[in-house]
């Protein structure tokens, strides 16, 4: 599911835009706004229910850095997806374009 976020946001931006630069724009902020929604979400539950067992799951599973870090990882291939994406928007619009009798 998050490929085809990154993928579909990638090739509308290029689509709309006419730019594979805007579809690794595109990405990148789809990236980041995911990322800080996630680390939201996961202050909250941590409010919500901070207890020792929790922490210790926590650190079972990799720890709270990489809880935090993780999601802004995912920023850099959602990035490269999106840019692909693009590239395809971008040779659809192409082809159409060139295969349109109005031309």
């Amino acid at each position: 599911m998050a490929v085809a976020i990154f993928v579909v946001s990638g090739a509308v931006a290029s689509w709309r835009s006419r730019s594979i630069l805007a579809s690794a724009r595109a990405g990148m902020s789809t990236g980041i706004l995911a990322a800080v929604s996630i680390d939201a979400v996961i202050l909250i539950q941590l409010v919500i229910r901070l207890d020792a067992h929790t922490m210790q799951m926590i650190a079972a599973s990799g720890g709270l850095s990489e809880a935090f870090l993780l999601p802004f990882v995912v920023a850099v291939p959602g990035t490269v997806l999106a840019a692909t994406g693009g590239l395809v928007g971008s040779l659809v619009l192409w082809s159409k374009e060139r295969l349109s009798p109005n031309s």
